[in-house]
Order: structure tokens, then C-alpha cells, then sequence
């Protein structure tokens, strides 16, 4: 596998996590750049791309999806 590969794969591993942790109900007080932080995102706008290329949705969308 190249580094290229391995960080897309990384990257998708951190932003599947993150977005359990959107859809749980625990941790719905868990602001959204906290949650990006927890997985290795050090910039909320990163982040924030990175989910709505991957979700097709902003992290606040897909967590307020989610609850309903």
C-alpha cells in the first residue's frame, strides 16, 4: 500500500469514527469541533470538508439528521 493510500484510508477510518460519535445520543452535547479534534482533526474547517465530501452533509446537518 503507497503513503498516498494509506492516508485516504486513515483519513476515512477518523472521519467514520467521527461520525458515529455525531449520531450518538451521549454525546450530543460533544460540540462538533471537539469531535473533530478527537480524531485528529486540528482544524474544524478541515474537518468540515473532509465530512461533507465524504457524507455529502456538514457534521452539524448529519448530527441533527440523526437524532430525529
Amino acid at each position: 500500500m503507497t503513503a498516498v493510500r494509506s492516508r485516504g484510508w486513515i483519513r476515512t477510518q477518523r472521519l467514520e469514527c467521527a461520525r458515529r460519535d455525531l449520531a450518538d445520543l451521549a454525546q450530543r452535547a460533544t460540540p462538533v469541533q471537539a469531535l473533530a479534534a478527537r480524531w485528529g482533526f486540528a482544524h474544524a474547517s478541515d474537518f468540515s470538508r473532509a465530512f461533507r465530501r465524504a457524507y455529502g452533509m456538514s457534521p452539524r446537518d448529519y448530527r441533527e439528521d440523526a437524532r430525529r
